[in-house]
């Protein structure tokens, strides 16, 4: 078979025998592989198999009965989007996934240890054109530090900070050493106003901790630097967008921004809709466990999904996920 690079091809019927080994063939020529089957459950697993298998990320997943007309009218006008995604400018996708292997990795050395992290955005020395902000979200890492480690003080102006903590116990020091302890589900949003150092610390000696931090471009300069933080259980956060860091929803922390952000623990076999905005858009990171479906198509952890023009957003857990979803005005 020859090489087939730049190539997409459907293959229908291809989580099982010939289909599946067609399918799997294609992929490893370089082909954009569509991948068809009726059942939801066994599709998944044969495509994170083949992902595995190839080393991909060019490969999807699509569901419908093909003896049903709706379905298969359904499954052709899906295609047809993804082909139009596949050749459009990034400005005018409606629904872009970024899978885990397209975000930028980095890694080095800090304070009493090390840090690893997946930067969504342009941030340090990494940059790319086409994701340098998303809205009023300009930073968004996915950080973790080493036990003990310290990300010493750094100075930051004119930006609004969120840190969600993913595990373990995230400390927050300004200049006089203050601030404040965030665990596993707790968020703490930072005014940095005109100006402020801090630094991110490792709580625990014992344990890694990871914890995802976003930065907002605000809407007043000059502010007085603050710092206000939420504890949240997992149980507020089961099944539903929790309101973390909102000007319009009661019991969650403001920001000077237009922004939002909402935690969500979703259970396997649950699913949400969210409604959004004309003129928002929304940034999806499924942070831990998954994979979810975003408005039918596949998210696997550490992946995210960016929303826009889109009046509902459809989310179905199937496996039990960890999500962090982030409402941006455009």
């Amino acid at each position: 078979m020859e090489l087939m690079d730049g190539r997409v091809v459907l293959v229908t019927g291809s989580t099982d025998g010939i289909g599946k080994a067609t399918a799997l063939q294609l992929a490893r020529k370089g082909a954009t592989v569509l991948l068809h089957g009726r059942n939801r459950q066994k599709g998944l697993a044969v495509l994170e198999d083949m992902r595995r298998i190839t080393g991909s990320d060019h490969l999807h997943l699509y569901i419908a009965n093909l003896s049903s007309l709706g379905q298969v009218r359904r499954l052709a006008a899906q295609i047809q989007e993804y082909h139009d995604r596949l050749h459009g400018d990034l400005t005018d996708m409606t629904l872009t996934i970024r899978r885990p292997e397209s975000i930028y990795r980095a890694q080095g050395y800090i304070q009493n240890g090390t840090f690893s992290g997946r930067w969504h955005f342009s941030f340090a020395d990494y940059y790319d054109a086409k994701f340098v902000s998303f809205g009023a979200l300009r930073v968004f890492n996915d950080d973790t530090l080493s036990p003990g480690a310290v990300w010493p003080l750094h100075p930051h102006r004119e930006i609004e900070v969120v840190t969600y903590c993913a595990e373990g116990e995230f400390k927050h020091a300004d200049e006089q050493g203050e601030g404040g302890i965030l665990k596993k589900g707790w968020v703490q949003h930072t005014t940095v106003g005109r100006g402020m150092q801090h630094s991110e610390i490792n709580n625990r000696t014992d344990l890694p901790m990871r914890f995802i931090q976003m930065w907002f471009l605000p809407t007043v300069s000059e502010l007085e630097p603050s710092a206000q933080q939420m504890e949240v259980e997992i149980s507020q956060r089961t099944n539903r967008l929790l309101p973390l860091i909102s000007n319009s929803h009661p019991g969650a922390l403001t920001i000077f921004s237009q922004a939002r952000v909402f935690s969500c623990f979703l259970k396997a076999g649950n699913s949400l809709t969210k409604m959004l905005e004309a003129n928002w858009g929304t940034y999806l990171y499924l942070l831990e466990g998954g994979p979810v479906e975003v408005n039918d198509l596949a998210l696997s952890v550490h992946g995210a999904a960016m929303i826009r023009d889109q009046e509902t957003i459809d989310i179905a857990g199937q496996e039990d996920a960890e999500l962090l979803l982030v409402d941006v005005m455009l």
